[in-house]
């Protein structure tokens, strides 16, 4: 879902993601309020000004009618108080200072909907005990610190193996490299 009072943002926006997602566009945030309730959106893309409602107010309505999603928001006033509180205070996934290149925004989307996904499972994981750190499978561990992606096995490591960090990307593998 995408709100943008803009015509010429939104329509930017909308191409931008209708290739891989099924895209709602808006330009009132009061309508988007209304018709997310019964939608339950995956992700949001809000700008921070709009007639009527502002984006954080938007996505603080949202969180009060009980809609959880990934929210980026765009805006050119990236450095306002309200809005820098809003992304600290994890109301938001990021913000995406205006103008923003369509790759990086869909990078950015990406990722903030498997950063909520994963924070959704363990909230899951989390009520029903599993992934507790004394575990076999420590869950708890893996989900403690911001990653693009991790493959993991439920067996332990094998001997011999240790993560390691390639350069620059910032992706962990696993080498063989001698007893631990």
């Amino acid at each position: 879902m995408v709100v943008d009072d803009e015509p010429d943002n939104l329509g930017l926006l909308v191409r931008t993601f209708c290739d891989q997602y099924d895209v709602r566009d808006f330009t009132d945030p009061q309508q988007a309020l209304a018709v997310s309730v019964k939608l339950k959106p995956v992700a949001l893309i809000v700008d921070f000004r709009m007639g009527g409602m502002n984006g954080v107010e938007l996505v603080q309505a949202l969180r009060k009618a009980g809609v959880e999603c990934a929210v980026l928001m765009t805006t050119a006033y990236a450095g306002l108080p309200e809005v820098t509180e809003a992304e600290q205070g994890k109301v938001l996934f990021q913000v995406i200072p205006k103008p923003w290149h369509p790759d990086d925004l869909r990078a950015q989307l990406n990722l903030a909907i498997s950063s909520f996904r994963l924070g959704k499972t363990r909230q899951r994981l989390a009520k029903t005990g599993i992934g507790h750190r004394s575990e076999r499978f420590p869950v708890q561990h893996l989900i403690e610190r911001p990653f693009l992606g991790v493959v993991v096995s439920p067996e332990p490591r094998a001997t011999g193996t240790r993560a390691t960090r390639t350069s620059r990307s910032g992706i962990w593998s696993s080498s063989l490299i001698g007893p631990l």
